[in-house]
């Protein structure tokens, strides 16, 4: 059977996200925030303003350490020490790195599997695929799930179980030797430079990337839980598809049209309604 390249890409995903797109030891160390990235921030009266939140005050927390990616943004205050500050820190990195291949894996299954499932003539894992073999990727909004090998799921589970519990142990070490959460010393290629400015600018850019990604990941999900239309064939342009391979406008303005009741639409979609 021809794997669902969404299956694979994010079993890849979830074995990367402890390992991939980190920099090697020699890295940045976390430092002490110093008075510069106060300064950066607005102020009012006593207290520092957040930078990405300007209405809202900065958690002090955040200056404990020096992050890269780092705007202020904690409104809930959610890093009440240290401690907490470093482990939401390791925990964003991971699911940027995650969100980054998933977004990737999401578009190159709806384009890919059913072709590649026609050539090898083995089952076609997409959600309702069209003639030209491009369909829903499968998620809990879009179902599908279940056509997945059980095998697949428990690879997964069992690759990210002990991942994580070898990562977990890993972590305060890492953070012990003046080294950012993420930072596992993984640089196969030898890119990560050795400037320090060069190395927060490349976190930097991984973490606005990733953001981007764990905001895509879940318009996906839901832009097509709503549509019904892959994401692929809903932005066309940017996946060079034929005019074939376009799901027709009246079709895509008839099923907003009987998704209008968004809640009771996503109820009856998690079989709750």
């Amino acid at each position: 059977m021809v794997a669902n390249a969404t299956a694979a890409l994010m079993a890849a995903a979830t074995i990367a996200t402890a390992s991939a797109f980190v920099a090697p030891h020699t890295a940045l160390p976390v430092a002490k925030a110093t008075s510069s990235s106060a300064l950066r921030m607005s102020s009012i009266g006593n207290e520092v303003m957040s930078e990405s939140v300007p209405f809202l005050p900065r958690n002090p927390v955040l200056d404990e350490f020096e992050l890269a990616g780092d705007v202020g943004f904690d409104p809930l205050n959610l890093a009440k020490d240290e401690k907490t500050l470093l482990f939401y820190r390791d925990a964003e990195v991971k699911h940027a790195r995650l969100a980054m291949l998933a977004a990737l894996g999401w578009v190159v299954s709806e384009l890919f599997d059913g072709r590649l499932a026609a050539a090898a003539n083995a089952p076609d894992l997409l959600v309702r695929p069209d003639g030209e073999g491009i369909g829903l990727a499968p998620s809990l909004l879009n179902g599908g799930l279940a056509t997945i090998p059980a095998a697949y799921w428990l690879l997964v589970v069992g690759l990210t179980g002990a991942l994580e519990t070898q990562f977990a142990a890993i972590t305060p070490g890492v953070v012990a030797q003046g080294r950012e959460p993420g930072d596992y010393g993984f640089d196969p290629f030898n890119l990560w430079p050795q400037e320090k400015e060069a190395q927060k600018d490349l976190r930097t850019k991984e973490l606005k990337n990733g953001r981007l990604a764990m905001i895509a990941i879940v318009a996906f999900a839901f832009q097509e839980a709503v549509s019904r239309v892959p994401v692929v064939e809903e932005t066309p342009a940017l996946f060079g598809l034929t005019p074939n391979e376009k799901i027709a406008e009246a079709e895509i303005g008839e099923v907003a049209a009987a998704s209008f009741n968004v809640i009771e639409y996503f109820l009856h979609r998690l079989h709750l309604f």
